[in-house]
């Protein structure tokens, strides 16, 4: 048996945590130079739970990597655009509407928009309604964003930032909006 040495408690402990909270993962999705490789895909898949077939993927990535140098992609764009995407399902094959798929390609792309799932969704209380259209998913997502932009210039925001940024000293250079994404994401685990 090993002899137990914990040299650095506090550095092992915020290590576990990190990786816990996938913020090594998450670090891993911003290498946007790497989209075109299986390694940043399957990361990317695992990290975001992205669950569809290879076809949809590819497309899905090769989309994605044409928008890398595209500042002002929206996320109207990226919604119909692999909304318009069809994939395999227990019913056969057919387009979804995905509203948290597009959400998590721009808040790669570009990290100062959020990201939109159903943990996100709940903590900040959207309810999900088949009935809706494109277009309104749209508007949600517009005042989602506006709402995490006005939250981060209150002083529950700023105190927020500044506890992550405590808690987690090798991960300040993450964008705040992410920071948020993760309480959100964690409040309703």
């Amino acid at each position: 048996m090993k002899i137990i040495n914990i040299e650095t408690p506090k550095a092992q402990m915020e290590q576990i945590v990190a990786s816990t909270c996938g913020l090594y993962a998450y670090r891993d999705t911003l290498a946007l130079e790497k989209i075109g490789t299986s390694e940043y895909q399957k990361n990317y898949v695992s990290y975001y739970r992205v669950r569809r077939d290879k076809n949809w993927l590819a497309a899905y990535f090769n989309f994605m990597q044409k928008q890398v140098s595209n500042p002002k992609i929206t996320f109207e764009e990226i919604l119909r655009q692999i909304s318009s995407t069809p994939h395999k399902t227990k019913n056969g094959i057919r387009s979804t509407i995905d509203i948290s798929f597009a959400s998590k390609m721009l808040a790669t792309l570009n990290p100062n928009y959020p990201i939109w799932d159903s943990q996100v969704a709940k903590a900040v209380g959207i309810s999900y309604d088949q009935s809706r259209k494109e277009e309104d998913y749209i508007k949600i997502y517009e005042k989602l964003t506006e709402n995490i932009h006005t939250f981060l210039q209150t002083n529950n925001g700023t105190k927020c930032i500044e506890e992550f940024d405590k808690t987690f000293p090798n991960f300040t250079d993450i964008n705040p909006v992410k920071k948020v994404d993760l309480y959100l994401w964690k409040m309703e685990k």
